[in-house]
């Protein structure tokens, strides 16, 4: 049994649980029993991500999701992704070398978000903080599978565009960075939700 590991897995369960925790206490010291907003607000929420980048670095990302509103102000979700990613490498192709190098990035992500609201501001009403957890593996060229995780934390804010449909502008910093991963620090995404 590998201590180190158990005890690095363990520290990520504990950021976790915080991360998805602490919401509910930032909204107790401010519960507001008059919101009205509440009860016409739907609970469940779908949505999701697309990314395309075209280049040296080619990447499709398809990320759906589907969230619950626990409180007023704060929800869980959880999502797949997966990600297509091809890099070219010029000076290699000039060397009669395989110049390309494609990986297919599949997994799973948890979520949190809280909304804050501002009495006196409402473009403030807009902002949301976002923590995440995802897991994703991929292939490397010998067959084996590697696993990268990811511990996302940061703001974002929501643009209505309909009844209870939104879209989400989002930067997201990765606290858990490593080698394989396919993002780079900062990370910003573009979403839209729509109300169930």
């Amino acid at each position: 049994m590998d201590t180190a590991k158990d005890l690095r897995f363990l520290k990520e369960i504990v950021v976790i649980c915080f991360l998805i925790l602490s919401p509910f206490s930032l909204y107790a010291l401010g519960e507001d029993d008059n919101d009205q907003d509440e009860e016409s607000s739907p609970k469940f929420y779908a949505g999701g991500n697309l990314g395309l980048q075209f280049g040296t670095v080619t990447l499709v990302d398809v990320s759906p999701w589907l969230s619950y509103r626990i409180i007023d102000r704060f929800s869980v979700g959880v999502g797949g992704s997966y990600k297509y990613y091809r890099f070219d490498n010029q000076f290699l192709n000039n060397q009669n070398t395989n110049p390309s190098h494609t990986y297919h990035y599949y997994g799973g992500r948890l979520f949190s978000r809280y909304y804050p609201q501002s009495e006196s501001i409402g473009v403030l009403n807009a902002i949301f903080l976002h923590a995440e957890y995802e897991i994703l593996e991929f292939q490397l060229s010998d067959n084996s599978n590697q696993r990268v995780k990811s511990i996302f934390g940061g703001a974002g804010y929501q643009i209505p565009l309909g009844e209870h449909v939104y879209g989400d502008i989002y930067l997201l910093y990765d606290f858990k960075k490593s080698g394989y991963s396919p993002y780079k620090n900062p990370l910003l995404r573009f979403g839209v939700k729509v109300g169930l």
